[in-house]
């Protein structure tokens, strides 16, 4: 804490430049915290049974608390900046520290403007622990009263003035993944903090104290009533609210979120390899007593922590939390009660009259053209929302007992058999179930000449046609067989069952015989139906015996899936944002949208646009200011979604698209913008100017930062700009307009 009878009153430095997510970090400071890892350490997550309760015995990573902050600020929100240093203390060398933020009142008016005065915050809204207190009343619990009192009404939009609802949806669903069980608690180990009037962006939730994560992948925390029973409230209050969870969750959990197993290890990795070298110094200069073996190190305990984490609880966790999500009540509710729809190619380019297939295994499906949503706030269905005619139907594309061509001589085929281009015209054909010794076959297949020398293997082909194979979108195969199988599409192993691994034989014996019941029972196995073409597929299967002086032997299948429908009217014929939900008559899914992009345009990158002009400081007392963006490729660009974050903020609308080698402006005032530059009468008249819309804030006079994002959070372009060095100071106000 910098105070003044020490010193300065505040450090100002850019601290956290150039480290990993720390783009629009504050440079002034008033209060910093040194963190050792704490718990996340080996003198005690490196000790045994360390957290005391459920669970395994873990081990210190000293990242668990940096993680879940970078991964907040990933999900879009302002988290708690932090960097890794080595301390020395009068020349003593004390470890590797975490230097990092404090989100009290000053860290908000840092970040969102305004004075200290203007935001309160607290502690685990636990009045033993710190918090803001402005005197005369003007504290952080007569705040949060009021602010509980709201979201234990009955209206939504007034909670909504005193909460960042989607940054406490989301700060939920982080930490329920991160699964800490022990001492994250309704009044313990978070904070909060915000602008007390109301209106002015709400009571926002942060990471605090988050060193006992990552324990059980199978931990529930649902049950906690974090943060103070806030969550709960309105989750078991406002409907609205349960629909914006369930939107997070979608967001979050599916697609490659920040929460799934694709994206979580590779956060917690880039951290893990920051500190690879640092934290050899770290152990040389600890070593606690209380450890089942010394010393603990990098290689050995640190490593294997990091290789549990990666191999188990990231893989595995999003799963077991989405399954609690759909089973376990908080605040009285399921919080993903409906599957969301689903696409058959969820975006990108496609030809004109694209069908995209909207898929869902109940309810109905509306979805959106405009980019608005299907449902309205309080539930009603939007009157611009149309019903999908298009959806999924079953299919059985093999009948149990069909025909099958087959091969029964005892031959080695090798694997030329299973190719589409193998002539099978010379074997024998028959209905299922096709076999022998059991007295219910349709058709006898040989066992040959010598009881006690049957042959191990009989071959099975058939050929289906499907028109369009981008139709299905799943598909099941069902197999009957007496003892082992392995099925094939196109050529292409997609079942094995009851045969080892490795390499299979025309010898290669069942791994074991059926028994009884097995000898009627069709296994089900799902299978990819990208391995279909359009027309004719090949499916094949080989039947082993387990010995060859068995007495019996089976086979047939069943090969069904579900289609899309052929009656859709619903065709891509422009540029087009498609946001779609599932309602099944008494709950709404969350929201699935896709952008679909014609042949011969493009979305917004680097690659094709560029800031051709920032009108900052012009020389009127009018609202004049204005950026311009320019399309520098040969094909139109879709810039719907795309916004600028940093500086000023604006989004773009569905439909905005740029012509080739033509620009567009945003700009401060629209109708100031129009008088001057727009109406022919003016001297500053300019044709054919289009103007998009107007942003939010100002650009300042002295330089700053601009930052523009694609749809998808995506950085297309971030940079500076100012009035120094051999910019001209007379154009600097003084210009023409």
């Amino acid at each position: 804490m910098f105070r003044s009878e020490y010193g300065a009153s505040k450090l100002d430095y850019p601290l956290f430049e150039d480290h990993p997510y720390t783009q629009g970090a504050t440079t002034e400071f008033r209060r910093l915290i040194f963190r050792s890892g704490s718990h996340d350490t080996f003198f005690w997550l490196g000790a045994s049974n360390t957290p005391p309760s459920g669970g395994r015995d873990s081990d210190a990573t000293y990242l668990r608390n940096r993680w879940i902050n970078d991964t907040a600020m990933l999900m879009g929100h302002k988290a708690l900046h932090g960097r890794f240093v080595q301390m020395f203390l009068n020349g003593t060398y004390h470890g590797q520290y975490q230097i990092m933020e404090w989100p009290n009142d000053d860290f908000h008016a840092s970040y969102f403007g305004g004075n200290v005065e203007d935001y309160h915050y607290t502690n685990g809204a636990d009045r033993a622990k710190t918090g803001s207190d402005h005197g005369n009343g003007d504290n952080w619990w007569t705040n949060w009263a009021e602010m509980k009192s709201r979201v234990r009404g009955d209206d939504y939009a007034s909670a909504g003035e005193m909460v960042d609802t989607v940054n406490l949806a989301d700060y939920m669903l982080l930490s329920y993944y991160a699964g800490n069980t022990w001492d994250w608690n309704p009044n313990q180990n978070w904070m909060a903090g915000g602008p007390k009037a109301p209106g002015a962006g709400g009571w926002k939730f942060y990471n605090w104290d988050c060193d006992i994560i990552f324990q059980d992948v199978n931990a529930n925390n649902l049950g906690k009533s974090v943060p103070d029973g806030v969550f709960a409230d309105f989750v078991r209050n406002h409907a609205d609210f349960r629909i914006l969870v369930r939107d997070r969750i979608y967001r979050h959990f599916f697609n490659d979120g920040i929460l799934t197993p694709k994206r979580v290890p590779a956060v917690f990795n880039f951290r893990a390899e920051e500190i690879r070298d640092s934290i050899i110094a770290e152990t040389a200069r600890w070593q606690p007593s209380g450890i089942p073996r010394r010393p603990w190190d990098r290689d050995d305990e640190w490593q294997a922590e990091l290789d549990h984490l990666n191999n188990v609880y990231f893989a595995q966790r999003t799963d077991v939390v989405l399954d609690q999500f759909r089973s376990v009540r908080v605040g009285g509710k399921i919080l993903y009660p409906v599957e969301a729809p689903e696409f058959t190619q969820r975006g990108g380019v496609v030809p004109v009259g694209f069908k995209p297939g909207l898929l869902t295994d109940g309810g109905a499906i509306y979805f959106t053209t405009d980019g608005s949503d299907p449902r309205l706030p309080g539930g009603e269905i939007n009157p611009t929302a149309m019903v999908s005619s298009g959806g999924v139907v079953g299919k059985t594309f093999i009948e149990k007992k069909s025909e099958w061509k087959f091969l029964d001589d005892g031959s080695d085929q090798g694997t030329a058999w299973r190719d589409t281009a193998y002539d099978d015209s010379a074997w024998t054909s028959g209905k299922g179930e096709l076999g022998y010794g059991d007295g219910n076959e349709e058709t006898v297949i040989s066992f040959g000449d010598d009881p006690a020398s049957k042959p191990i293997t009989t071959y099975f082909r058939k050929t289906i046609s499907i028109p369009t194979a981008a139709d299905v979108t799943k598909l099941t195969v069902s197999v009957l067989r007496d003892d082992g199988a392995a099925v094939y599409v196109n050529g292409v192993e997609v079942v094995r069952d009851e045969l080892p691994d490795g390499l299979i034989a025309f010898d290669t014996l069942a791994s074991s015989s059926a028994g009884s019941s097995e000898e009627s029972t069709y296994f089900e196995f799902s299978i990819q139906p990208d391995l279909l073409v359009d027309g004719n597929n090949l499916i094949a299967v080989e039947v082993h015996q387990s010995s060859v002086s068995g007495s019996d032997a089976s086979f047939d299948l069943e090969l069904s899936g579900k289609v899309l429908a052929t009656d859709s009217d619903f065709a891509i014929t422009q540029d087009t944002l498609v946001r779609m939900r599932v309602f099944d008559g008494e709950d709404w899914s969350a929201m699935n949208e896709a952008f679909y992009i014609l042949e011969g345009s493009s979305t917004v990158s680097s690659e094709n646009v560029t800031i051709s002009e920032i009108h900052y400081n012009p020389n009127s007392e009018e609202a004049l200011e204005f950026v311009e963006i320019r399309n520098t490729s040969d094909v139109v660009v879709n810039l719907t979604g795309a916004q600028f974050t940093d500086g000023i903020e604006f989004t773009f609308p569905t439909g905005s698209t740029l012509a080739a080698q033509r620009s567009l402006v945003i700009v401060e005032n629209e109708e100031a913008f129009r008088k001057v530059y727009m109406d022919p009468t003016s001297a500053w008249f300019h044709e054919d100017i289009t103007v998009v819309g107007e942003y939010s804030g100002a650009l300042r006079n002295n330089g700053e930062t601009l930052a523009l994002v694609d749809r998808e959070g995506v950085e297309i372009f971030r940079f500076s700009y100012g009035d120094g060095g051999a910019w001209p100071g007379r154009a600097d106000g003084n210009g023409v307009r």
